[in-house]
């Protein structure tokens, strides 16, 4: 039952992202994009994907920061990509399982 679950979850996630290109809003993207992500953290973590679970969880908070970028100096700034590129290396070298795969 759990994996028809993260299946449909899935599904949802996918379908919000389709709908998320139909827009010309960049808040409306950001925001749809975001409930993809959140449906995305869901699905893989009902998966048993942890890694993916965590990358996507960071990309809603890369969101949040890209979403209120315009009107905050402070958030316009390259060091919040530098530092989101870090962060998504760390997070995917300490939750990957399997570093060689034949």
């Amino acid at each position: 039952m759990e994996q028809l679950t993260a299946q449909i979850i899935g599904f949802i996630a996918l379908i919000i992202l389709v709908v998320s290109f139909q827009f010309d809003n960049r808040k409306i993207i950001i925001n749809l994009r975001s409930f993809n992500n959140i449906a995305n953290v869901v699905h893989f973590y009902l998966l048993g994907a942890t890694t993916a679970a965590v990358l996507n969880l960071i990309s809603v908070f890369r969101n949040f920061i890209f979403l209120y970028r315009p009107k905050n100096k402070y958030l316009d700034n390259i060091i919040w990509l530098v530092l989101f590129l870090v962060i998504f290396i760390l997070a995917g070298f300490f939750t990957w399982e399997v570093w060689l795969v034949y």
